[in-house]
């Protein structure tokens, strides 16, 4: 973000920054989140063109995968029921 805004200033002409610097900036960047997971301390890189549905289910099979298949500690840890766990695994 800190990089966006700084090219943002770099690029304005004005006072202003306009939507189409914005758009020119944005359009350049490769937007990947990176979440971390700290109990083992691995990195999972998600690309940012996933629906909300393809992340959870990235994040449910890590957990599950950490507790080598047992539902009713992966829903325990991610705070979500064995119910909601299962529809996500049968969606």
């Amino acid at each position: 973000l800190k990089q966006v805004l700084t090219e943002l200033v770099y690029l304005s002409k004005s006072l202003y920054i306009t939507s189409n610097n914005v758009n020119s900036i944005l359009g350049k960047q490769k937007i990947v989140n990176i979440v971390s997971y700290s109990e083992n301390g691995m990195n999972i890189s998600f690309n940012s063109s996933k629906t909300l549905h393809e992340f959870n289910l990235d994040l449910i099979k890590l957990v599950l995968d950490q507790h080598n298949g047992n539902q009713t500690l992966t829903a325990e840890q991610l705070g979500i029921s064995r119910t909601t766990l299962w529809r996500y695994l049968n969606k």
